[in-house]
């Protein structure tokens, strides 16, 4: 994803949160984020330029098919290099959240999703060993 890194966290703020809600508003967005609303205003339309969610978000924020279907790969991307920072180099949740979105932010898009398979690789062996000593 080529965009800004505020746009990378929203992205998969609306993607997480429509996985769990049916609807989403720019007030989850914000208090989900810790933002004020004029910032996810100001995101939400850079999103919609993009093409990732529809234009009119006065009510109800909605994906486009191209920003489920980026959401879904940031969504697993983030999952796997959360969960290695985690437990593989075992920073705290918030240094591995930070961590995280700044890998995924600044890194170009063939290196985190090379970088982010290795890491699930890397996991489910660690997960496999584990398996295999209890």
């Amino acid at each position: 994803m080529r965009n800004c890194h505020a746009q990378f966290k929203y992205l998969l703020a609306v993607y997480e949160l429509l996985r769990s809600d049916k609807k989403v508003r720019s007030v989850d967005i914000a208090n989900r984020l810790d933002v004020s609303r004029p910032s996810v205003s100001k995101t939400l339309k850079c999103l919609a330029d993009n093409g990732y969610v529809l234009d009119d978000c006065s009510n109800e924020i909605v994906l486009t098919e191209k920003g489920i279907k980026k959401g879904k790969e940031l969504f697993d991307n983030y999952r796997y290099a959360n969960l290695f920072f985690r437990k593989i180099i075992k920073l705290s949740d918030k240094d591995a959240d930070a961590q995280t979105l700044t890998f995924m932010a600044t890194f170009p898009q063939e290196t985190v999703e090379a970088l982010s398979l290795a890491m699930r690789d890397t996991i489910l062996r660690q997960r496999q060993i584990r398996k295999k000593q209890a």
